[in-house]
């Protein structure tokens, strides 16, 4: 197993700048001004759409595709950077607490009201460090990719014995890697980065686990689905959180990197199927990739014929385009928008429910998995 204390190894914790907003709480579809101030003692870069404006379950709520991949211009010491974001008025990021985060320089966050406060918003909050691109959860094969903690209060916080984060196999098993937290402190309304251990890992998707003692709201246990993958990026997001509400839907999308290897061509649609189940397990796909699903569960099988007995909508067609800017060469991405997941009713409240997407291109042969992700029926 692997096993990283990080205490004066490798976390990043210097808090380097300062966000505020024109109004706290904001009532839904409102505009905000948001202010970044530099107070580090350095110049730092940023892009476009820098601010994003994230759910506590791990998820980016707004905006759906943030333009943050380019570096354009440069923040001197003391400066001020401001911008606008105008919540969305209904659906994902229209009522509730959320965290505002801007990734500049050594990031910076705070906790933004839309409407009414959520009931026992913690403190802290985990996330890919990724979390601003397209596919925050695929991680390239051989690198070691990062982990990022944000702290919303106005006083820094840090971590004691136990806290961790743990990659673990799909399937439950021993503990693959852990990174310890204990001493590290995360500045207040700023960012902790810490080294994931997953180096050396093979392509096959794996979960996260984070746990730590929050100060506002106790014992924390978040998972998140990684796929560490050779070809095939994708995703499947879940802007209003991983709960489906008794009586309602959650809302999913997905985007996946187009499997057609030319830069400066408009991909092509991709043939997309979203899949529920129950059970653990894999589906090997053309190529190497692997579906963290396995067409053995039943259920998994009546997400491709029948949605899933109705639980599932607009859950298989083709993609639409979805172009973003990224770093050189420009890479074409595609996306599958308003899919949901439907409660199927109160006698399966608490059973969680395993989510995940595949892709395909018709030119190249191509085939893209999404990660795992388990969302909770209320």
């Amino acid at each position: 197993m692997r096993n990283l204390t990080l205490l004066g190894l490798f976390a990043l914790s210097i808090q380097a700048q300062t966000l505020t907003v024109s109004q706290n709480p904001v009532p839904a579809g409102g505009t905000i001004t948001i202010v970044l101030n530099n107070t580090s003692g350095g110049s730092v870069f940023y892009g476009t759409g820098e601010t994003i404006l994230l759910h506590r379950d791990g998820e980016r709520t707004f905006p759906r595709f943030p333009a943050t991949t380019d570096t354009v211009s440069s923040l001197m010491v003391g400066g001020i950077l401001t911008q606008s974001m105008t919540l969305p008025a209904t659906g994902p990021g229209s009522a509730g607490s959320y965290l505002l985060y801007n990734r500049v320089g050594n990031g910076a966050c705070l906790r933004l009201d839309v409407g009414a406060p959520s009931a026992n918003f913690p403190t802290l909050h985990a996330y890919p460090d990724a979390i601003y691109r397209p596919n925050p959860l695929e991680i390239n094969v051989g690198i070691v990719d990062q982990w990022i903690f944000l702290n919303v209060s106005g006083a820094p916080h840090t971590f004691v014995p136990g806290d961790r984060v743990e990659v673990l196999p799909l399937g439950g098993g021993p503990v693959i890697g852990t990174s310890l937290l204990a001493g590290l402190t995360v500045p207040a309304a700023g960012r902790l980065t810490v080294p994931l251990p997953t180096a050396g890992l093979p392509a096959a998707p794996y979960r996260v686990q984070t746990t730590w003692v929050d100060p506002a709201s106790g014992v924390q246990v978040r998972r998140q689905g990684i796929q560490e993958f050779a070809t095939g990026e994708a995703t499947v997001h879940f802007p209003g959180g991983r709960t489906v509400p008794v009586g309602g839907s959650l809302e999913a999308w997905c985007v996946f990197r187009n499997q057609l290897p030319i830069p400066f061509v408009a991909p092509n649609p991709h043939s997309y199927a979203l899949m529920a189940g129950v059970q653990v397990g894999v589906t090997p796909l053309p190529g190497g990739n692997v579906v963290p699903l396995t067409i053995a569960d039943p259920l998994v099988v009546a997400s491709l014929t029948n949605a899933a007995f109705g639980a599932l909508t607009n859950n298989g067609g083709l993609t639409v385009a979805a172009p973003i800017q990224g770093n050189a060469p420009v890479v074409g991405y595609v996306r599958a928008d308003n899919i949901f997941l439907n409660h199927p009713g109160p006698a399966l409240s608490g059973t969680v429910i395993r989510i995940a997407a595949v892709a395909f291109e018709p030119v190249s042969g191509g085939w893209a998995a999404t990660q795992l992700a388990e969302v909770t029926l209320q």
